[in-house]
């Protein structure tokens, strides 16, 4: 394990380069180890090399003195067995280390699957005169999607959809730092851009710069009948409203990227007659591909 041996060089490195196995039945007197003093050497010596697929993998050396028994094609057959034998061992291992890997990689999917379910509100609230309506299909095992809907008090209601900027598993963990943030900032609220700073400050703080989350957030008041809108960097709200389609989509820095000082957060407030509805979406609907036009 200590010595690194070059193909080509020495006896080792020679049988290596060629690949084929040996037998030196005479080994004090032949060319094959003139390298090594007599005095040191054995009487014979066989050596195989083993393969695995069309890959070297080693060499099995066998070394005996005559009066234990003579070295042949018999043993040298045995040998090179026993080189098919540590492939086989080898391909067990290989098999053995790649199955506990994708248990772990199981396990921790299964962790971040139930984890990323967490994150979503068990029921959407039946409430008054507004109709809720929320959906979220993941593209892979886990993303970093996520929404919640917070209640702030009897006639208030947060809906909030975010998100956290990568994929898979460190996303989906974002993603739940993110919703925490949320929770509690929404435990004290005031307004909305007071709630997006909190939220800023925290995740500034605690993840680094190339971990952020884009957020919007809509505060529904049912008894006055208005709504609230705010964005971090997300896409826009669109609402349709007396037979028309329109977009709304004030400033906002997206969370975690600019310390608070840097960060703006705006709002816009819309009375909510009935029959008005709202759209809140994330990227994932405008990077669909439609497949029957290519």
């Amino acid at each position: 394990r200590e010595e690194e041996i070059a193909l080509g060089e020495g006896f080792i490195g020679r049988t290596a380069e060629r690949r084929r196995p040996i037998l030196l039945t005479n080994a004090r007197h032949d060319e094959h180890l003139s390298e090594f003093p007599m005095e040191r050497l054995p009487d014979q010596v066989m050596a195989v090399p083993v393969f695995r697929g069309d890959e070297l993998s080693g060499i099995i050396c066998a070394a005996g003195r005559l009066v234990l028994g003579r070295f042949d094609n018999d043993k040298l057959a045995q040998l090179q067995f026993s080189g098919s034998q540590v492939r086989l061992i080898q391909d067990l291992e290989d098999s053995y280390k790649i199955r506990s890997s994708q248990e772990r990689i199981n396990q921790e999917l299964g962790f971040a699957r139930k984890l990323q379910s967490q994150l979503l509100p068990a029921a959407v609230p039946q409430w008054g005169r507004f109709t809720v309506v929320a959906r979220t299909n993941s593209a892979k095992e886990v993303n970093g999607d996520f929404y919640d809907i917070v209640n702030i008090d009897e006639d208030r209601i947060l809906i909030v959809l975010g998100d956290a900027c990568g994929k898979g598993i460190p996303a989906c963990l974002l993603s739940s730092m993110t919703r925490s943030f949320i929770r509690a900032a929404a435990d004290h609220f005031t307004t909305l851009e007071a709630l997006l700073r909190e939220v800023n400050r925290n995740l500034y703080r605690d993840t680094d710069a190339e971990r952020f989350v884009t957020l919007c957030c809509c505060l529904l008041d049912r008894r006055n009948g208005l709504m609230e809108y705010a964005r971090a960097g997300h896409t826009e709200l669109i609402y349709y409203i007396r037979n028309h389609i329109r977009r709304i989509f004030p400033d906002g820095t997206g969370l975690g990227i600019l310390p608070d000082e840097f960060a703006t957060f705006d709002t816009i407030c819309l009375q909510m007659p009935p029959g008005m509805s709202m759209l809140l979406y994330s990227d994932g609907l405008t990077e669909a591909l439609d497949y029957e036009s290519g």
